[in-house]
């Protein structure tokens, strides 16, 4: 069975920024799928868990009208409130932001594993 990946959508048709929701904290293979920009094969995304400081870079993977990029797991598990995303292209001669989103991370609980059920009886 294929796994199913969990996708949130940002429409960027006619705007410099968007705010997305509908993550959670603890998710994981979560997919940022950028609507209303011709992008080309050049275009990188870059999160971060702050406005400022170092940001982790993923690849967009075109398709036919939007793109699709994973967003990273290891931010999904902070309890920050945000991921920040901003859509960067490049060339070999210059690179530059052209829009960024908000992604709204709601938070939750940890699962804890135990090795025994009998852990859990009151």
């Amino acid at each position: 069975m294929a796994a199913v990946k969990h996708v949130i959508e940002a429409d960027l048709t006619d705007k410099t920024y968007v705010t997305v929701s509908g993550l959670w904290q603890w998710d994981y293979g979560q997919i940022l799928r950028i609507i209303g920009l011709e992008l080309d094969a050049s275009v990188e995304v870059h999160f971060s868990l702050t406005r400022n400081g170092e940001s982790l870079s993923r690849a967009g993977a075109m398709h036919d009208g939007y793109t699709d990029v994973e967003i990273p797991n290891s931010l999904l598990k902070s309890g920050s409130g945000y991921i920040y995303a901003w859509v960067y292209v490049n060339d070999k001669e210059s690179g530059y932001t052209i829009r960024s989103i908000d992604i709204r991370v709601q938070s939750r609980a940890c699962l804890l594993y135990t090795s025994d059920a009998a852990d859990d009886k009151a």
